[in-house]
This record gives C-alpha cells, sequence and structure tokens, in this order.
C-alpha cells in the first residue's frame, strides 16, 4: 500500500524528556495508524512515527521518505531535514517504530512549530495472530498467544523447528515475544537495518543459536561486518559466542591502544570467556601495537 500525511504540532522541548511521549492525534496513511512521539536527551529532540496497530505480532516492510522543518514561534526554521529510499518499517528500534533523525533544538526557545510530511511506499503489513494463505498458515504457541507462521518456511531453516512440526504434536515455544519477531523477519527474509537493534542484539543471536538457523547466522553476520566496530565492542562476547570469527576479529581491531590495555589488565577474565580465535586475534592486536 501507499500513502501520505503530514504532522503539524507545537512543542516545547522542555517538556519532553527521554520518554518519548505522544503528541496529536492519529493519521491514517497506507492503510494504517500512525502516531507521532517526541522525546529529548540534553538538547536533541527525537521523533519518532508510531504503528498503532498491535506491534506484537507483526511483520512488515516498506521505504518511506520524509521531510521534517522545526522552527521557532517567529517563524524562524531552525532545523531542516530530508530522506528518501530508507528502509523504514523493516527498522525496528521498537520493532514498529520509524526513527527519524534526531534534531538539536535551542532549549530557552519556549515554543517550536513541527512539520513533518511522511510519504509511504509499497507498505506490507502481515499481522500473525490470523491465518494468512500462503504464507502463515500453521498455529504455534509462543507463550500463552497463538500465532500462526510458515512451517515450510521455519522447517526449512531451523531443524529446530523441523523437529516440532515433524512431531505431531502441537508446537509450543517459551521466548521473549519482540526477539521472536525479530528473528521471523530474517527467517521469512523481511530487510532488517540492525543499527537500529543493537539494544536486542544478544538476545537474537541467542535466539539464532537456540533454533539452529544457520542461514539466518550468516545474514545476520554479512550484516554485522558492514557495521562500525565501535558500535559492537560491548557485544564482542554474544558475537564470539555466537562463532561470528570474522566479525569478532574486526572488533578487537578497532581497540585503542588505552582498551588493549585494560585488556590485557583483565586477560584472564576476557580469554576464559572468549574462543581461541579471538584470544588470539586479541594477543595478536597487543603484540602489533607494542610494535610501534
Amino acid at each position: 500500500m501507499e500513502g501520505s500525511t503530514e504532522f503539524n504540532i507545537m512543542f516545547r522541548p522542555m517538556d519532553l524528556s527521554d520518554t518519548y511521549r505522544t503528541v496529536g492525534g492519529k493519521k491514517n496513511f497506507a492503510g494504517h495508524n500512525y502516531l507521532l512521539r517526541l522525546g529529548r536527551k540534553d538538547c536533541k529532540v527525537a521523533v519518532l512515527v508510531n504503528l498503532t496497530d498491535d506491534p506484537t505480532y507483526l511483520l512488515h516492510h516498506g521505504r518511506y521518505t520524509y521531510t521534517i522543518t522545526i522552527a521557532n514561534e517567529d517563524g524562524e526554521v531552525k532545523h531542516t531535514a530530508k530522506g528518501s529510499d530508507v528502509p523504514g518499517f523493516s527498522i525496528f528500534a521498537f520493532h514498529t517504530t520509524v526513527c527519524l533523525p534526531g534534531m538539536f533544538a535551542d532549549l530557552n526557545e519556549e515554543w517550536f512549530h513541527l512539520r513533518l510530511q511522511v510519504k509511504v511506499d509499497d507498505l506490507h503489513v502481515y499481522a500473525l495472530s490470523s491465518p494468512i494463505p500462503h504464507f502463515a498458515e500453521n498455529p504455534i504457541q509462543v507463550n500463552d498467544k497463538q500465532i500462526y507462521v510458515s512451517k515450510a518456511i521455519l522447517s526449512a531453516q531451523s531443524p529446530f523447528f523441523a523437529a516440532l512440526f515433524s512431531s505431531g504434536e502441537k508446537v509450543q515455544i517459551q521466548v521473549d515475544e519482540l526477539d521472536f519477531v525479530a528473528l521471523l523477519h530474517f527467517l521469512y527474509g523481511i530487510p532488517v537495518c540492525l543499527k537500529l537493534y543493537f539494544q536486542g542484539m544478544p538476545h537474537l543471536l541467542e535466539l539464532v543459536d537456540r533454533f539452529q538457523c544457520s542461514i539466518t547466522k550468516l545474514l545476520i553476520e554479512e550484516k554485522l561486518l558492514e557495521c562500525r566496530p565501535s558500535d559492537l565492542k560491548k557485544f564482542l562476547k554474544e558475537i564470539d559466542q555466537c562463532g561470528m570469527k570474522r566479525v569478532a576479529k574486526k572488533i578487537v581491531y578497532s581497540f585503542t591502544g588505552k582498551e588493549l590495555r585494560n585488556l590485557k589488565a583483565k586477560m584472564l577474565d576476557i580469554t576464559g570467556a572468549l574462543s581461541k580465535p579471538t584470544s588470539e586475534a586479541i594477543i595478536e592486536r597487543l603484540l602489533s601495537m607494542m610494535s610501534y
């Protein structure tokens, strides 16, 4: 589906916090309802457009373009931003949230006018709470909810699910719902931007191993190789435990001299928690730094 809309709201930066709040009413476009939400951390104001449908078991993908303008009460433009052909609805900061660039606002200004124009192209949303012919026809129990998935898709990519479906018994799993939806996007081949899902990365990697999704693991590894190593440093242990040696080595080689010295001081603890290839990469990197 396609559609476009425009949000026009007034806001005061000092009324915002790091907890996003809804401003204005619902807007319906591209067949769904959306709300505009604002948040602030220090002088950075972030704008979110939320799909209001129950996000728990929605698969979605599409593209959006946007133009955003912030002006003060006198009409003086303080910030403008444009973007296009961004895989917006395949991003999940909150799984159904489109994150537009944050803005810096002068907190001394009393009121600001925000104008956001959004156009959605070729949006597809699949609600797994009901059967979808040729896409999600087989029931499974996830925690206390019944949803529908494709037996063929899950079985082809996961020996774990293949065994469950072939057992003849009711398929039941206990799992964090939002992390499972993230995994389903990969299993269904729906584009995902991991850069806005870093905080959920350890849980996603755990599910990939738990459900034996080797193809998905490779896809995630390729995407992580495209990310800045500095963004992944805090996930080194989880990435290494998942067997992503190339990503782990890339992270190790991004360490600064100070970080390497800290690693050296904790080497016994670190090498015990990391695989042999990654531990060797740390030592190799230390030696290369010492040679300069």
